[in-house]
């Protein structure tokens, strides 16, 4: 979107959940975003995200994703070896 006055844009509204099967996700670096496809290729969402570091980062290719886990914990280790 370029934002320009009267423009109608569409964004994600965290009150009603996208119930949409996914079949295929696309992580793009370069603009920080994760795209969702359902099987007939219709993106489905999309949401900001961050995708790698330099001191973690994130794998490039194609990857099938085997293990769902919902809301997840994650755990952050510093340099100096704290968890947080």
């Amino acid at each position: 979107a370029s934002f320009e006055s009267g423009e109608t844009i569409i964004v994600y509204n965290p009150g009603n959940p996208n119930t949409t099967p996914v079949s295929r996700v696309v992580a793009d670096k370069d603009t920080q975003t994760l795209y969702a496809y359902d099987d007939s290729n219709n993106l489905v969402a999309s949401y900001p995200t961050t995708v790698g570091s330099t001191a973690t980062p994130s794998p490039t290719g194609t990857h099938q994703v085997k293990v769902k886990i919902h809301e997840p914990n994650y755990t952050y280790t510093s340099d100096d070896g704290k968890k947080s």
